[in-house]
């Protein structure tokens, strides 16, 4: 597996636009790669800078190749509401979890539709037999 790791500086008041480009084109243009296995985008602050960092996930390098040049042409895009800084391809050496198990938002314990608690017996709690 290969990752492709992209990171643009978000211009000055681009923040709302380019969460936008994220939900709205860049994750079905990811899906639609030749080879995705998924993909995460996150922010940072670096001081007075917000920073985006892009994490694809690719089934060979030729694909992971692919993608990055589709990273790389931020570069010729002076309109875009973020500025490229750098991408690079690298091979996964490991992980802790499949990415395909991964689901998020994780849905939270206290929305089972069961509980998980054994049925109260009546000898459980000390009850004796019914009396004649």
């Amino acid at each position: 597996m290969f990752a492709v790791i992209g990171r643009v500086e978000i211009k000055p008041g681009k923040a709302d636009e380019t969460l936008a480009m994220v939900t709205e084109r860049g994750t079905a243009m990811l899906e639609g790669m030749t080879g995705s296995a998924g993909g995460y985008w996150a922010r940072a602050l670096d001081g007075d800078r917000m920073i985006q960092h892009s994490f694809w996930l690719f089934d060979t390098e030729e694909n992971a190749r692919t993608a990055e040049s589709t990273f790389q042409s931020l570069r010729a895009m002076p309109e875009a509401p973020a500025t490229f800084l750098s991408v690079d391809v690298c091979e996964v050496i490991g992980h802790t979890e499949d990415a395909q198990d991964l689901r998020w938002p994780r849905q939270e314990s206290n929305l089972r539709t069961e509980l998980r608690r054994l049925p109260l017996c009546p000898l459980s709690y000390g009850a004796g037999p019914p009396s004649a």
